[in-house]
């Protein structure tokens, strides 16, 4: 009986190591892909990838959507509004349920 409970023990806890290093690796990937430490990406993260570059977001307080498509979507799954194809954006805006945010190059064109 006694080999059985330390069996049990064993299990559970190999159990609740691999859920953290789950959890962790999860974490970690989210971070490296938005910037938040989350473990589901929000839909307008604090870092988007789009067109091979990264842009740094802020929710804006006032911002159109004039002259600006649909060009991709979040890791969170938000709409990301660029101008026409041909050239590299220096600002995109994406549109989640909280508002717009203004994204901004990072690392320069």
């Amino acid at each position: 009986m006694k080999r059985g409970k330390r069996l049990a023990a064993w299990l559970g806890g190999a159990v609740v190591v691999l859920v953290l290093v789950l959890a962790g690796l999860r974490l970690w990937d989210v971070h490296r892909t938005t910037n938040d430490w989350a473990l589901w990406p929000p839909a307008a993260p604090s870092k988007v990838q789009f067109a091979g570059r990264d842009y740094a977001c802020e929710p804006a307080a006032s911002m159109s959507l004039n002259g600006l498509s649909v060009r991709g979507k979040t890791a969170g799954g938000a709409d990301i509004y660029a101008p026409a194809v041909g050239s590299v954006s220096v600002t995109i805006v994406v549109k989640a349920d909280d508002g717009l945010h203004a994204c901004g190059l990072l690392g320069g064109p």
